[in-house]
């Protein structure tokens, strides 16, 4: 950790309640999925635990972006924190009790999508107020860094202790790991307010449409703002090919090593596989994440559009070696160190090129953008993408970043290019 970040107790205090944060929700996926697994029975019905979060996402973002720039980031953070801490406490009843509807932690699951949507704008504010420009893209990075960790740790924890604990209990972990980000987030104290807007003197009455005005003027602002466009747009735009790769094709590429589906399902080489694969790329993430503490960005833009290009660079390998297993974990650690190259110049540019008073809203613009694209590449799944050859599937998706690549720089250069050059002093 930088030394200043060190002494930046606020910034200290915010990422220890990620890190309470991020643990807890490692221990409540684990548990929770494979307690509804269980229940239900049907993985097919279990793929449907997810849309009510997303849904929660879509339709409150940009609200809680425009809420966020308004109101206090900490007291935000610390009403998300408790709420997930009774709705979590709920789901913990749920299965104490033996409950094995899925339409009550869907329910459930829409609530705590809601107070996520709430959280992560705010928090993206407070870490501007809290955090220099200068070290923002190390703030993020070590933040990036402690999530992947957590995310390759947690799970090897909850897997020794289910062997010995009821699941509910590991999921009673996650409410106090909300508790305990709370408590957190109230010892780093209020951050310093963007002015606050004033008609007559007084301070402006925030209605339905003052909120819709806000949301406008943050798009407007942003569109005026080309190299921070760019960078959003482009550093989404990849998810089309990103998405339905992770989800369709790295578990056929898995069942392909072990000899096909109907083997793989035979005899369960495919999940080993799989698992062998998304470790690469998860160890690919936290070597990312860990270049980017030490790397500073002073151009977002091609940090994140070269991202992109690891990825296409790692799924082109892939395409190249399918039925090569070295070739295979080799081309997922490089797709996977495009990860952090890409979300954390992204969220970086989002604090330092957009304007103080619309940071939170541009941060919605952002994660509204991500899943939209998201939704897209899932339809490309569903529409035969997933009957195509894996090293076809890959070189599709690699192609894809390649040109999307070439058409991002082009844009920027031509953009850079009718810039008036800056005045010289005499």
């Amino acid at each position: 950790m930088h030394p200043s970040l060190r002494r930046n107790r606020p910034f200290v205090r915010l990422w220890l309640a990620q890190i309470a944060s991020n643990v807890g929700d490692q221990f409540y996926s684990i548990a929770l999925i494979w307690y509804l697994l269980q229940q239900v029975g049907s993985p097919s019905a279990l793929s449907l635990f997810t849309i009510p979060e997303m849904a929660a996402g879509l339709l409150f973002t940009l609200l809680f972006g425009a809420v966020a720039d308004r109101a206090s980031p900490r007291a935000l953070m610390i009403r998300s924190d408790l709420a997930r801490f009774v709705l979590v406490g709920a789901v913990f009843a749920l299965m104490a009790s033996g409950v094995g509807s899925l339409g009550w932690f869907m329910a459930i699951q829409f609530g705590i999508g809601l107070f996520v949507a709430l959280f992560a704008p705010a928090r993206t504010v407070a870490l501007r107020a809290f955090v220099p420009p200068e070290l923002m893209n190390q703030a993020n990075a070590l933040q990036d860094t402690t999530f992947r960790a957590i995310r390759i740790g947690a799970p090897m924890a909850v897997a020794a202790l289910a062997a010995f604990v009821p699941l509910h209990w590991l999921v009673l972990v996650n409410a106090l790991a909300y508790a305990a980000s709370a408590w957190f987030v109230a010892a780093a104290g209020d951050p310093p307010a963007p002015p606050a807007r004033a008609v007559d003197g007084l301070p402006e009455r925030m209605t339905p449409g003052r909120y819709a005005r806000d949301i406008r003027d943050a798009y407007r602002s942003l569109r005026s703002n080309r190299p921070l466009l760019y960078t959003l747009v482009f550093g989404n735009m990849g998810f089309l090919a990103w998405q339905v790769l992770w989800t369709v094709g790295f578990p056929v590429l898995a069942a392909n090593l072990s000899g096909g589906a109907a083997s793989a399902a035979a005899e369960g080489g495919g999940s080993g596989w799989l698992g062998v694969i998304v470790g690469c790329y998860g160890a690919g993430n936290l070597f990312g994440s860990l270049v980017m503490t030490r790397l500073p960005v002073a151009k977002p833009f091609h940090a994140v559009v070269g991202g992109w290009l690891f990825l296409a660079a790692g799924y082109a390998v892939i395409a190249a070696g399918s039925d090569v297993p070295w070739l295979v974990c080799l081309g997922a650690a490089a797709a996977g160190v495009g990860g952090p190259v890409i979300g954390i110049p992204l969220l970086t540019a989002i604090q330092t090129m957009s304007e103080p008073q619309y940071t939170g809203k541009v941060y919605s613009l952002n994660i509204l953008s991500f899943t939209l694209f998201c939704i897209g590449s899932s339809s490309i799944g569903a529409l035969g993408f997933g009957d195509l050859p894996v090293p076809a599937m890959f070189g599709a998706g690699a192609l894809f970043l390649a040109f999307m690549v070439a058409a991002a720089f082009a844009l920027y250069g031509r953009e850079a290019k009718r810039k008036p050059p800056a005045a010289v002093s005499p």
